[in-house]
């Protein structure tokens, strides 16, 4: 005590001496009367406290109180609470994790707890659906940051298990020339994710590495408000299994047989106490990286057109950019992009809960994408009953729709220029540039807001639908589509970064050479195509066929995906060694490229050019385009 700061004595923040452990209080304050510098204030409460027993002093020090009026063995469990009802229809496991208070905020900053390297074996142990209990020491990791009190201030549901990349540092440990210099790689996320103390106090936008000491200690005041003390939850465990709370090892199971339960009367106690906060981390952004082999397994491009693609994509990300990919039918854009968006959920889940595909129409509007009023289901036929404000297509990927918890999950737009972009975007223009708007409903007496985190305040509440700094719309475009392609404004298309997925091209001529480069490309793209295996004459007809029709207009071709289902279709239509090809290879082109000419001012040139390959019957082709198409083909021409 000889030792003790003395400035810090007169300024005595008396939650300091709150925080001690029983055993160790009253040495403390029999240390700090010693002091002449003592105000005669706290000089009076350290007196007095000296006269009060542990059980009674709330009195004297109101801060202690605050810290633990919860009385957290008879305030009685919220049996409606999600946990109450996880625990009692679920066979849930349920650990307690140990970490300094400080490890707690990066918690809650990122929405995931880490393990270190060597302690991988108890991360291994633990599975989605699991239950942990936060529990936190009294002493930060940072040195310079005052003690807390030592407490369960939080509770999880797993939601997977996955991995950070070391190079980043998110946790105190990690920085470069820390006392301890440690990695922590092995993530936990959340399903759901709940914390006892005034959480909605902390800023979260900013990590607690960038945050002055003073500041630092403000948000671990926050955080361990009204925490579970550990005296309570020692007092718990003695009385449910004669052993205490398990405090020293960062991760041990509590409900370890059917008859010994204290992490589930843990639970239980605690349910009334919490706040739910957003189980992905709203506030990051997109800073890592895709991973090509896996997004392009089972696909080919030529000239590595698919890594540039990928690219592109992530640089996109990176830039904070939303995304469209634009080419003919059948590139693969919307395969990419599904695979871009189940990717992001799997490699980060603490920044996405998963994705959502969605094909756009010209009847769409801003009912269907941002939401309005619909009847309650208790209206009925009544057309005078109450109606209720019900979230659109983007709305519901910002908020779970049965728990009303945050996600994140980035919408895939497919053939999004078959809307009419004005009508169906309406109020998300404004979002979409990176501003906050109001909407005209409202839900319990309050407008509907969607709100960037810029201008988020505290927890998102009942009414508010927050977009996490990583969220993105992904849509693809059909450049078919020309008459509405290019309808929408420029206000809209420069929120996107636009990529392009052509069609490979092919060489004009029809010499030896060109032929069996047509065979080798292919050839390249059925060896990616599992389970296809045509023989040589479908292979060269379906190939042919591709050529003119890619060839007959500019920025008319159509992508290997129609090809596919062609090649699929003429194998699988064999009925005999002798059939006819021609009959199959014409059937093929009616059912797949037929459908992509509606409304394609050429047409009639394209049809033709497919009419001149072989393997193709004309008089077929003919009849077909008459009747689905309104064109007729020139018999001159084909000959």
């Amino acid at each position: 005590m000889s030792n003790a700061n003395l400035e810090a004595v007169k300024t005595l923040a008396t939650r300091n001496v709150v925080n001690l452990f029983p055993e160790y209080k009253q040495t403390y304050i029999d240390g700090l009367l010693e002091h002449d510098s003592v105000t005669e204030a706290v000089r009076t409460r350290l007196e007095n406290s000296r006269e009060s027993s542990d059980e009674d002093d709330s009195s004297i020090w109101p801060e202690k109180k605050e810290i633990e009026g919860r009385n957290y063995k008879q305030d009685g469990i919220d049996p409606d609470h999600p946990l109450a009802v996880y625990i009692q229809e679920t066979d849930a496991r349920i650990y307690k994790l140990t970490a300094p208070p400080d490890s707690w905020l990066t918690t809650f900053e990122y929405a995931a707890f880490a393990f270190g390297e060597s302690d991988h074996g108890l991360w291994v142990d633990l599975s989605p659906g699991d239950i942990v209990l936060f529990h936190s020491r009294s002493e930060p990791a940072r040195e310079a940051l005052d003690e807390q009190a030592s407490c369960i201030l939080g509770v999880g549901i797993i939601g997977a298990l996955t991995t950070k990349p070391q190079d980043e540092s998110w946790w105190y440990d990690e920085r470069p020339n820390s006392p301890k210099d440690q990695s922590f790689p092995y993530l936990v996320t959340f399903d759901r994710l709940y914390a006892t103390g005034d959480i909605e106090d902390i800023d979260f936008s900013r990590s607690i590495l960038s945050k002055d000491t003073t500041e630092a200690n403000d948000n671990l005041t926050a955080l361990t408000a009204n925490g579970m003390s550990f005296e309570t939850a020692d007092t718990i465990c003695n009385e449910t299994t004669e052993a205490g709370f398990p405090r020293h090892r960062i991760q041990e199971p509590l409900d370890t047989t059917a008859d010994s339960e204290p992490g589930r009367t843990l639970v239980n106690a605690i349910t009334a106490h919490l706040k739910e906060v957003p189980p992905v981390a709203i506030h990051k952004p997109f800073t890592g990286n895709l991973d090509t082999g896996s997004l392009l397994d089972g696909l080919y491009f030529p000239d590595e057109l698919g890594e540039t693609i990928i690219e592109q994509i992530e640089a996109a990300l990176l830039a904070g950019d939303h995304i469209i990919l634009t080419g003919p039918p059948g590139t693969g854009k919307t395969e990419i992009v599904e695979r871009v968006a189940t990717y992001l959920a799997d490699a980060y889940p603490h920044l996405y809960s998963g994705s959502e595909l969605t094909t756009a129409t010209a009847d769409w509007s801003t009912f269907d994408t941002v939401g309005g009023y619909m009847p309650t289901e208790t209206g009925g036929d009544n057309a005078d009953s109450d109606l209720a404000f019900t979230p659109g297509i983007i709305l519901n990927r910002l908020k779970d729709t049965r728990t009303g918890v945050q996600s994140n999950e980035p919408v895939i737009i497919d053939e999004l220029n078959r809307a009419d972009i004005d009508k169906a975007f309406g109020q998300l223009f404004t979002l979409l540039s990176g501003q906050s708007v109001q909407l005209p409903f409202t839900r319990n007496n309050r407008e509907i807001e969607l709100l960037t985190t810029d201008h988020l305040d505290g927890l998102p509440a009942e009414h508010q639908y927050v977009v996490p700094d990583s969220w993105r719309i992904f849509a693809t475009m059909n450049t078919y589509d020309k008459t509405s392609l290019y309808e929408m404004s420029y206000a809209f298309m420069r929120r996107f970064a636009f990529i392009r997925v052509p069609a490979p091209e092919f060489t004009t001529s029809d010499d030896d050479t060109a032929r069996t480069e047509l065979t080798t490309e292919m050839n390249a793209y059925i060896d990616a195509w599992d389970g296809l295996d045509p023989s040589d004459e479908e292979r060269d007809a379906i190939g042919q066929v591709w050529k003119q029709t890619n060839q007959a207009v500019d920025d008319r071709s159509i992508g290997p995906a129609i090809v596919r289902d062609m090649l699929t279709y003429v194998t699988n239509r064999r009925t005999s060694a002798t059939d006819d090809l021609s009959e199959r290879v014409t059937e093929a082109v009616i059912s797949y490229i037929f459908p992509q000419l509606e409304g394609v001012p050429e047409r009639k040139q394209i049809i033709t050019h497919i009419a001149a390959v072989d393997a193709t019957d004309t008089d077929t082709l003919r009849t077909a385009a008459s009747d689905m198409l309104q064109v007729t083909i020139d018999t001159e021409t084909e000959s």
